[in-house]
């Protein structure tokens, strides 16, 4: 069985594979964009054992028309990089939305990734 951390720091080195994207695991006001932020993931027990959950991973780009063409470009990069942990990770939903980071309100897609914790 992994551990709640063993697979979030799973997911965070995928992300860090995907080029020109850079990883937080938290939103910060003067963070640089293309980003992706994760969240921390809500978790489902089976008698005091965590088991599965859901993870929000957000892509983040700057408030920029021109940018709307890196959030398809890198959508399918994001979700490849998840899905292929395939015994950990796998996304189950992408919806258009806005991040607000204490500073500004920023165009993203928030993935919904199911995680496995094995159990």
């Amino acid at each position: 069985m992994a551990s709640i951390k063993e697979v979030v720091t799973e997911i965070y080195q995928a992300l860090k594979t995907v080029d020109g994207v850079l990883v937080y695991q938290a939103v910060v006001a003067d963070m640089a964009t293309p980003a992706v932020v994760m969240g921390v993931p809500s978790i489902n027990f089976i008698r005091g054992c965590p088991v599965d959950g859901v993870l929000q991973l957000y892509l983040v780009v700057s408030a920029d028309s021109k940018n709307t063409d890196s959030l398809y470009r890198l959508l399918p990069e994001v979700a490849q990089a998840v899905e292929d942990l395939t015994d950990v990770a796998e996304v189950s939903s992408a919806s258009f939305n806005f991040l607000e980071t204490g500073t500004a309100s920023l165009p993203c897609y928030t993935f919904e990734v199911q995680i496995s914790l094995g159990g």
